[in-house]
């Protein structure tokens, strides 16, 4: 919603409101660690201020530093005063036609008449032009959850209530369980983005917004299994044993669980980034899920990696680098090098037998229907070894740091900050527990 220049009067008038309201209380805000403790996580400032209607309400910003707390409070109330004044201009304009008009003639303010589906629907059509396509199907299924509990209601009838509403049902979940917490935070995101979408469309105020969205609290969801991806070290040795027949399938899980590399990332090498004469792998790209329009469309393509830190050395033993040597002799021997040539993907460590990329969601999912065949319940996926990778390495004692390092969670400039003869300090350290890793690995394949 455009505002119309201030005058002078009108500008005194900001002035005053700004100075009416008390600047409020700045204080430290913290969130939750893995392990419960308190970590520190910026400042906010919460201060009263009036709404459209008269009522007093409270208001919380937050911010990483202090400083720019004030400017946000600043921002927020100007809003608040435009929003006043655009109202009262119309209430002007309304009593000034009711002294021309028949009182028969004249009609309140409309409500908007939009449904929350065509809102939903709105706001993901301008979604999909600002993020990655795999975000954008993310949010999509989130979606789905608002317009099953509010979808055929109308924009102008919510109420704030229809928010813990919406909250309340998506943590009930299906067939009796709780639906997990990071489920329900997504979509009470999705829900307060397409509600801003309403609001940056013109269909609501800046005050509804804020009464819909504001002190909502979050339901009780399932608490979170954190062995939901991780296979003990046991049953790992059972699942590279059952993979043994498929030396495909074996050599690509075997390469994840003595990297932490993501499935994502393993696909996305290329021959270049093995590196065994330094002990690493250079991950630098990933792959990149992008919309299919046409049957024939490849779903992935090569794409930056999830952030800054995802590009890094990974630490690799000898193993890894012969297991890369066995797929290049099957990828070779089965002509899926020739076609990647043919297609321009020779560069690339692992193909498909196209010589394509490798489709990453066809791979997990035919890994896991091979494993099932073979008497398997608990599910693989590419990423249930990076995890175990994780745990295994946090067992045998190695540094919780350059674990961290090792996966890209911590790393802030790393991937440039090494030159082609220099090996990062946490690869050297991290080796022989990689190393001790594989034979206990190994020790439990042969041990089924």
């Amino acid at each position: 919603m455009a505002k119309e220049r201030l005058t002078a009067g009108e500008t005194m008038g900001l002035m005053e409101e700004l100075d009416r309201y008390p600047t409020g209380s700045i204080y430290p805000v913290t969130r939750k660690g893995k392990n419960g403790e308190s970590i520190p996580n910026g400042y906010a400032i919460s201060f009263y201020y009036d709404s459209l209607d008269g009522k007093k309400k409270r208001k919380t910003c937050t911010g990483k530093s202090e400083d720019v707390l004030i400017p946000l409070r600043t921002k927020f109330l100007t809003e608040l005063f435009h929003e006043k004044l655009a109202l009262r201009k119309k209430e002007e304009n309304i009593e000034l036609l009711k002294e021309v008009f028949p009182k028969s003639l004249l009609k309140e303010t409309a409500k908007c008449e939009y449904t929350v589906n065509e809102a939903v629907d709105g706001y993901l059509a301008f979604h999909k032009q600002e993020v990655k396509f795999k975000t954008y199907e993310s949010e999509v299924y989130y979606a789905k959850h608002i317009k099953k509990w509010l979808g055929n209601k109308k924009i102008g009838d919510l109420k704030g209530i229809d928010y813990q509403y919406l909250l309340n049902h998506t943590a009930k979940g299906q067939d009796g369980g709780l639906a997990s917490e990071k489920l329900v935070k997504a979509v009470k995101g999705c829900y307060a983005r397409t509600i801003r979408f309403c609001k940056n469309s013109g269909w609501i105020t800046l005050n509804e917004m804020h009464e819909l969205l504001d002190g909502v609290s979050m339901p009780v969801t399932a608490r979170k299994n954190k062995n939901a991806k991780y296979l003990p070290i046991g049953d790992m040795g059972a699942v590279l044993h059952a993979l043994k027949e498929n030396r495909r399938y074996y050599l690509v899980v075997k390469i994840l669980l003595l990297t932490g590399m993501g499935g994502q990332e393993i696909f996305a090498l290329e021959k270049s980034d093995l590196l065994p004469e330094k002990g690493m792998l250079h991950i630098h790209q990933a792959l990149e899920e992008v919309e299919k329009k046409h049957r024939t469309d490849r779903r992935f393509t090569l794409g930056d990696t999830k952030n800054e830190e995802s590009e890094r050395y990974a630490p690799a033993i000898q193993e890894v680098f012969g297991c890369f040597k066995e797929l290049e002799e099957i990828q070779v021997e089965n002509g899926w090098r020739n076609n990647a040539y043919k297609k321009g993907n020779g560069s690339l460590a692992i193909i498909d037998k196209n010589g394509e990329i490798v489709d990453k969601r066809a791979f997990n999912r035919n890994l896991g229907l091979y494993l099932e065949r073979r008497g398997f319940e608990k599910k693989l996926t590419l990423h249930m070894p990076r995890h175990c990778y994780t745990t295994y390495m946090k067992l045998l004692g190695a540094d919780l740091e350059n674990v961290e390092f090792s996966l890209g969670h911590t790393v802030d400039g790393v991937r440039g900050e090494y030159l082609a003869d220099l090996t990062p300090d946490y690869v050297k350290l991290l080796l022989p527990k990689i190393a001790e890793m594989a034979e206990q690995v190994r020790k439990e394949e042969e041990a089924v």
